[in-house]
């Protein structure tokens, strides 16, 4: 296989003040077309993993943006809405506060009669039978 040789330089920071850095700290290294084309591949696969997320930060960013346009008409809303009840409460009449019924009054109770049905399972089920046969005729 062919190998492919690759040109590393050092960092910037270590570069600073020196003359044609280039040629004096390059380091080669060599890669077989393989190993360069899977390094080339990895590459473009997390620059596109990056412009994914960049779409997502922008994406929630414009949420939120649009989230505390909402808040901030709901709350226009509350503050008229509340401004309209204490409009509303000013022109009704005022009422003196009513007297609690002592405990001693009690509210007469009603009874609710039930009906149950004193019919066995078994003669429902021959009723439920006979009608389905009436309807199926």
């Amino acid at each position: 296989m062919k190998k492919k040789k690759v040109k590393v330089s050092p960092s910037k920071a270590k570069l600073k003040g020196k003359k044609a850095p280039e040629e004096e700290n390059s380091v080669y290294i060599q890669l077989s077309q393989n190993e360069a084309a899977n390094s080339q591949r990895d590459i473009l696969s997390y620059q596109m993993e990056l412009i994914k997320m960049v779409k997502s930060i922008k994406k929630y960013e414009l949420l939120k943006e649009c989230e505390m346009r909402v808040k901030i008409e709901l709350k226009k809303i509350i503050k008229d809405f509340n401004e309209d009840m204490r409009n509303l409460e000013s022109n009704f009449p005022k009422v003196d506060k009513y007297s609690k019924k002592e405990k001693n009054q009690a509210i007469p109770e009603k009874k609710v009669e039930i009906e149950y049905y004193d019919e066995s399972l078994e003669t429902q089920l021959e009723q439920i039978r006979r009608k389905l046969e009436e309807i199926g005729r």
